[in-house]
């Protein structure tokens, strides 16, 4: 079995704290950091069987690429992997600084995922593992509105990031064992983040009686008592989507984000952890990375003995963030005459300040005479809206129509 052909359609969300993908219906969530090392230099034999079983987390690939910068080529170790390393400090989106479109991390930890799954997949199916593997990559992803607003180009280049070229991956499985993979996105459609939302409310059906319940549960009844999801699309929205380093704070019609009003806020929730795990780590004399001290707050059943400990941190140090997030819905509400008619909270950052935020959004929006629905996002959703919504875009049939569009353009 020299070489085994796989096709994926990819819903890609890349947030500056964990990247979450949806391929071929399986939902994926890592860590988005990476480690370049010198060598993979892995551990111990361990049978092929396991190996191939915990793959994802302990993704070890070389990344050759011509869309990647010179400097970026080598070995690296994704995800998880990334973090278990203790020698080396993980590499992450610089909160608020970097422009995913110019970024090669992005591009990086896609690839690597997408050949880690590829392996698993080959192997779960036929039991053994070819030389190489070849993957034709469909794919729907995204951008932060503000990042296309500052710069139409901004979609097109990242874009061009997956298409321009093939990419070239080994995988180590272990010390002796190790498979090629290549990958070929043979479409790549970019959307705005915030829109991306809206096709999950739309689409996803489980989700909508989950929302329906979260307005009633979150507003005065009188204003909710006839709301029914298609209402939803001919409000106003605004969305504060607050990540790990920038808040995004863009308002949309339907499907459509209102250009003129695109606003996005170079503070996150990685702020308020960052102060946080300072403090944790001079208190407990330990030295982590931010994602570790997020897995800390966010999984208690993993870290009981942490928990309670670090999540006391980080309450103390929400409110600053949440004092700018206001600012930006105020200045948000003042820009639109306050005609908004709904404000959505979803997104990783949601989780942590919705104690924090929402009795300040409440008191806000009661001085406003007109009514202005809340919906925070229950944390079941609010960390996977985006890609959800991302993958609606298969299921809706629209890639299938915007890749026929593109493939006649072509001709």
């Amino acid at each position: 079995m020299k070489v085994v052909k796989l096709n994926y359609e990819m819903a890609n969300d890349n947030g500056n704290s964990k990247q979450k993908a949806i391929i071929n219906g399986e939902l994926l969530i890592q860590p988005n950091v990476h480690t370049k090392i010198i060598q993979p230099n892995l551990p111990g034999v361990k049978p092929l069987d396991l190996a191939v079983n915990e793959i994802l987390d302990n993704l070890v690939v070389n990344v050759m690429s011509n869309s990647l910068k010179p400097m970026s080529h080598g070995n690296y170790k994704i995800g998880n992997a990334s973090l278990a390393d203790n020698k080396k400090k993980p590499k992450a989106m610089r909160a608020g600084k970097d422009l995913k479109s110019d970024s090669d991390l992005p591009l990086i930890n896609t690839l690597g995922l997408i050949a880690g799954k590829a392996v698993k997949d080959v192997y779960t199916s036929k039991g053994d593992l070819p030389e190489r593997i070849e993957v034709k990559v469909d794919m729907v992803t995204a951008l932060p509105v503000s990042e296309i607003a500052k710069d139409f180009s901004n979609r097109e280049t990242f874009k061009k990031k997956f298409t321009n070229n093939e990419h070239q991956l080994i995988v180590y499985l272990t010390p002796t064992k190790a498979v090629k993979v290549d990958i070929k996105f043979d479409f790549v459609f970019v959307i705005e983040e915030g829109v991306t939302a809206m096709f999950s409310i739309m689409g996803n059906k489980e989700l909508n009686s989950m929302l329906i319940q979260a307005l009633k549960d979150q507003n005065e009844p009188s204003l909710v008592a006839d709301i029914d999801i298609k209402k939803l699309m001919d409000m106003t929205i605004l969305h504060v989507e607050p990540g790990d380093g920038t808040t995004e704070m863009p308002i949309t019609k339907g499907y459509n984000y209102l250009e003129q009003y695109a606003k996005g806020l170079p503070v996150g929730a990685a702020y308020a952890m960052n102060e946080a795990r300072e403090v944790f780590e001079q208190q407990e004399n330990m030295t982590i990375a931010r994602q570790k001290f997020s897995e800390f707050i966010e999984q208690p059943e993993k870290h009981p003995d942490y928990h309670h400990i670090a999540k006391e941190y980080l309450d103390e140090s929400v409110t600053p963030l949440v004092d700018e997030l206001m600012d930006g819905v105020k200045e948000q509400f003042e820009r639109t005459y306050n005609e908004i008619d709904l404000v959505l909270g979803y997104g990783g950052g949601s989780i942590l300040i919705k104690d924090v935020m929402l009795p300040e959004l409440k008191e806000h929006i009661s001085q406003i005479k007109r009514p202005v629905l809340i919906l925070w996002v229950p944390k079941e959703y609010a960390v996977t809206m985006n890609v959800d919504g991302m993958n609606q875009i298969f299921k809706n049939g629209m890639f299938k129509k915007l890749k026929e569009q593109a493939s006649a353009a072509q001709k």
